[in-house]
């Protein structure tokens, strides 16, 4: 039977127990190089004492905190959902936790989060899921001291990754239009430029390429819920 310790345990507990020095268990516990027999051993250690390395320790040692920022316009959406379920598991194959912030649709917000985040270290990274890009957006990514992908809209000189919103449109509405004469599209504001802006041109487009005239009835903005 094996005694669950905890927090009573140190590196200098682990190391004594295994026969190797602080430095190897250090290196261990920070993805560094230890021999396969080694590893092993420290690993077994670790999990029949259930040590748990002091997480502001290993921060102050290797200056990574082992966070990323995550920045989300709302939390109850489906799409929204799965990119962070997708983030969390990948980032927790690699050691990292997310730290999540929701900014309920509130540009302002998404600035601040960009700020808090950059201040004293907070994460080793940050991941932005945008919908509008202001002057004051490219201000807070510029002062980050640290690296920053965007997900879902394609901004200039920036890391992004982000869907083909105008080609996905134009598809749909173009095989709607196959039957239909009468198309209405319904889309977001216009500033979010994925979602509001490149799908609008492209049921526009879609139309006038099928011979269809449309007048300002056609269009209407709602808000980004499936209510709406």
């Amino acid at each position: 039977h094996h005694v669950r310790i905890g927090g009573s345990m140190d590196i200098n507990d682990i190391a004594r127990k295994a026969g190797v020095s602080r430095a190897t268990v250090s290196r261990y516990l920070n993805d560094g190089y230890v021999s396969k027999e080694k590893r092993e051993l420290i690993g077994r250690i670790i999990e029949e004492t259930g040590y748990v390395p002091s997480h502001q320790a290993q921060t102050l040692r290797t200056g990574k905190t082992k966070l990323i920022g995550v920045v989300i316009p709302k939390i109850n959406s489906h799409s929204v959902g799965r990119m962070v379920a997708g983030i969390t598991s990948m980032l927790a194959a690699h050691g990292y936790q997310v730290l999540l912030a929701t900014t309920d649709n509130d540009e302002s917000r998404e600035v601040e989060y960009l700020s808090i985040f950059s201040e004293r270290n907070q994460v080793d990274g940050v991941i932005l899921i945008a919908t509008v890009f202001t002057p004051a957006h490219r201000q807070a990514i510029e002062a980050l001291s640290i690296p920053i992908v965007v997900l879902g809209q394609q901004f200039k000189d920036m890391s992004c990754v982000y869907q083909d919103d105008y080609h996905a449109l134009y598809e749909i509405a173009r095989s709607c239009l196959e039957k239909a004469r009468k198309p209405v599209y319904i889309g977001v504001r216009e500033g979010d430029v994925a979602a509001g802006m490149m799908r609008r041109t492209a049921f526009a487009d879609a139309c006038a390429d099928a011979g269809i005239g449309l007048d300002d009835d056609a269009f209407e903005t709602g808000e980004v819920t499936t209510d709406s």
